[in-house]
């Protein structure tokens, strides 16, 4: 996840010393995502230099997904987390069921398994949820944020599976600079969605534990505002 938008493309140079690296052909126009997901990331990413070539999807999306960004909160099931033996890697059984009913509901509700992508920073909740989804359909894309890198789906969605029994929260969601590995891998798990982008979190949660400057923080508020925030237990 060390490379942004800029290296992905070639439009860097490397500067020798302690220089960062710097655009050498800025890359403006993106045509991936539509431009409300373009506009989350852009001024925190690009400092507002991305553009959006086309922004025409006429697609009618299954509830609950009427809107571009969607924030399924589980507190309202109170979320516990657990640990894979001998590692750092989190998961949540709650978190996997719920997104292994959005993705029943949003399939009986037209859309095809290859239009859905799942992700986590954890390769512990992955391998609960790739079990989970396959028998659901075996199109939907599951898998951690790194190994998704490069890849898009018209519906995104990313769990953020910390809650209560976590001994902190992981350096994957409490990033505060844009240089930051964390910082990179939200980039990246936004920037996957070309329509649809959701985040399943404990959001009550997040808001008493994350840093006030951290860049999830004002990511949720965003999509809070410009979005739906709906209970998890109504899916």
């Amino acid at each position: 996840l060390a490379r942004d938008l800029f290296t992905l493309t070639g439009n860097v140079d490397e500067v020798s010393g302690d220089t960062p690296k710097v655009p050498k052909a800025t890359l403006t126009v993106q045509n991936r995502m539509v431009a409300s997901i373009c506009d989350i990331i852009n001024p925190i990413f690009y400092n507002g230099l991305l553009q959006t070539a086309t922004d025409a999807d006429c697609t009618i999306y299954p509830q609950p997904l009427g809107q571009v960004f969607t924030v399924l909160d589980t507190s309202g099931e109170i979320p516990f987390v657990r640990y894979k033996p001998n590692t750092f890697s989190r998961y949540s059984l709650l978190h996997a069921h719920a997104i292994r009913n959005l993705c029943v509901q949003l399939v009986r509700g037209g859309l095809r398994g290859d239009d859905i992508a799942v992700i986590s920073p954890y390769r512990a909740q992955v391998q609960i949820l790739a079990k989970l989804i396959e028998a659901v359909d075996a199109g939907i894309a599951v898998g951690t944020v790194h190994r998704f890198q490069g890849q898009e789906r018209r519906v995104v969605i990313f769990d953020i599976c910390d809650s209560h029994g976590i001994k902190g929260l992981s350096r994957f969601i409490k990033a505060v600079d844009t240089t930051e590995d964390g910082a990179r891998m939200l980039n990246v798990a936004i920037s996957r969605a070309k329509h649809r982008f959701v985040v399943v979190a404990n959001l009550p949660f997040l808001n008493r534990h994350l840093p006030p400057n951290a860049i999830l923080r004002d990511i949720l508020h965003k999509m809070g505002t410009r979005g739906d925030i709906v209970p998890c237990g109504s899916v």
